[in-house]
């Protein structure tokens, strides 16, 4: 079944949906559903991706979400958000080099600007990716943009919401779309698709319920202070190297500017078992036999660094600037996310880049206190 007849059959199933609206049992509260359709292009950021388009995307995304009401403090001070999960279907530009994408993904949806009538807001979604062609030596050799088959699936949408009905509205929005696997296995230059989307949303009991409007009392500022320890694994060209194991151990103090925002200074330590090989290679390409000290596969450095807080989660950014490295490069990057597992005890998983391509994913558990 191709994709238009697939979306066309889902549309169905959401409208005949709406003659059930009758149903009152509690796991409809706040409950919706929303399908898409989108349409756009492959961006080629690399002169080696742009040669090998051939054609538009085209896909279509459903998600079952719902609707926060400001029971968590957090979700007053996200303008009460939409949550949910979500399934991703695509082509890519080219059937025989990058075939289609399949995701599962987790989503937050947040208004901007929003009245009766219509809503503008931004959404950011993540998941696994399951892109059906990747690299290969034998018959797929020009595709160095996806090195595995398992990706990241990354979504940024802004999108305006049009009621129709008591319980419908009207969606449509721009987004990019990203595919990576972190550099677990090469090559990894990365799928970016830019592309509009135009669907319908159904609320299961509508959305009139109440929101909750409480007193937030203004946070106490206080600094914070952890330590992370992190692994994980990555490949670096030539083509067909073995994976590399990586560790890294993060100090970080943070300071709390209110509910919402914290942000914050610390000192990272790096071992890249990766810089062995990389030193060896000379501008020919060839590998040479110098012996490396095991000081030269460790790098230092000192970040500054930004976190949102939803309650125990926290998304984080940070800009770092190597303070020692064998390898001639000076800045690094962060984003990710930590989760609070109690008071003390926290987990970690970020992507490590420089200027946007991606070093390693980092897997941590750390130690928190004030």
């Amino acid at each position: 079944m191709s994709f238009k007849k697939t979306f066309i059959f889902i549309m169905s199933l959401l409208f005949s949906g709406i003659s059930y609206s009758q149903l009152r049992n509690d796991f409809f509260k706040n409950l919706n559903i929303e399908v898409n359709y989108n349409n756009g292009a492959l961006y080629a950021h690399h002169n080696s991706i742009a040669y090998l388009t051939n054609s538009y995307i085209s896909g279509f995304d459903i998600k079952l979400g719902k609707l926060t009401y400001g029971e968590n403090v957090w979700e007053q001070l996200y303008r009460y958000p939409e949550i949910g999960i979500g399934y991703y279907n695509s082509n890519l530009g080219n059937s025989e080099v990058f075939g289609n994408a399949n995701a599962v993904y987790s989503y937050f949806n947040a208004s901007i600007i929003k009245n009766d009538l219509l809503s503008f807001n931004y959404n950011f979604a993540l998941g696994i990716a399951y892109l059906k062609k990747c690299y290969n030596n034998y018959d797929n050799y020009y595709n160095i943009a996806i090195g595995s088959k398992v990706n990241i699936y990354l979504n940024l949408d802004l999108d305006i919401k049009l009621k129709l009905i008591e319980q419908l509205y009207l969606v449509n929005s721009l987004g990019l779309t990203h595919f990576s696997n972190g550099s677990v296995k090469k090559p990894n230059l990365g799928l970016n698709l830019l592309s509009y989307k135009v669907g319908f949303k159904y609320f299961f009991k509508g959305n009139k319920e109440e929101v909750i409007h409480s007193k937030l009392s203004k946070t106490k500022t206080k600094n914070e202070y952890s330590i992370i320890l992190s692994g994980g694994i990555k490949q670096v060209s030539p083509l067909g190297s073995k994976s590399y194991p990586i560790s890294s151990a993060s100090f970080n103090a943070n300071r709390n500017l209110n509910l919402k925002h914290k942000c914050g200074i610390g000192i990272d330590l790096f071992y890249d078992s990766s810089i062995d090989l990389l030193l060896k290679l000379n501008n020919d390409g060839l590998i040479s036999d110098i012996e490396n000290k095991k000081t030269d596969l460790l790098t230092a450095g000192i970040h500054l660094s930004h976190d949102f807080v939803f309650n125990k989660l926290s998304f984080t950014t940070q800009i770092g600037y190597y303070l020692y490295s064998k390898i001639d490069r000076k800045f690094y990057d962060r984003i990710g996310f930590k989760y609070n597992v109690s008071k003390f005890l926290l987990v970690n998983l970020t992507l490590k880049t420089h200027w946007g391509r991606a070093d390693f994913i980092e897997f941590g558990i750390g130690y928190s206190f004030n």
